[in-house]
């Protein structure tokens, strides 16, 4: 017997909740909201909804990338001087530090390997160095 009624999850429930529902068949967004929404009542779904299919490991795996296809890796020629060659990679923006760091900005000396760590607040200003 259908009725009018809604459940109205608790916050420790809601990722249960959204979980089980897009474990269904790893629906997209609408379908898993449309399918919560039968049942229940959760405020702000769409938005915990798409946050959740956005880590979905599976559907990671399962989609194709859009864009430029991955290509063969090449040979970076390097000198055996230091300075010559640096490798850099950023990484953010990730959950703020105490001291408001969001991003981490890795320089790597080819020759060395000595590793440069710059991190940056949330207005992207660099703050500071470790090693």
């Amino acid at each position: 017997m259908r009725t009018d009624l809604l459940y109205k999850v608790v916050k420790d429930r809601e990722l249960q909740v959204i979980r089980s529902a897009h474990e269904r068949g790893h629906f997209a967004c609408r379908k898993t909201r449309e399918l919560i929404e039968q049942e229940y009542f959760i405020p702000g779904l769409q938005s915990k909804v798409e946050r959740f299919i956005t880590n979905c490991v599976p559907c990671i795996m399962v989609n194709r990338k859009a864009g430029k296809k991955e290509g063969y890796l090449q040979a970076i020629f390097k000198e055996a001087v230091p300075l010559h060659t640096y490798h850099l990679d950023h990484l953010g923006p990730l959950e703020t530090t105490a001291k408001s760091y969001k991003h981490i900005l890795a320089v790597i000396d080819g020759f060395g390997y000595k590793i440069r760590l710059a991190l940056s607040s949330e207005n992207n200003q660099y703050t500071g160095d470790s090693e």
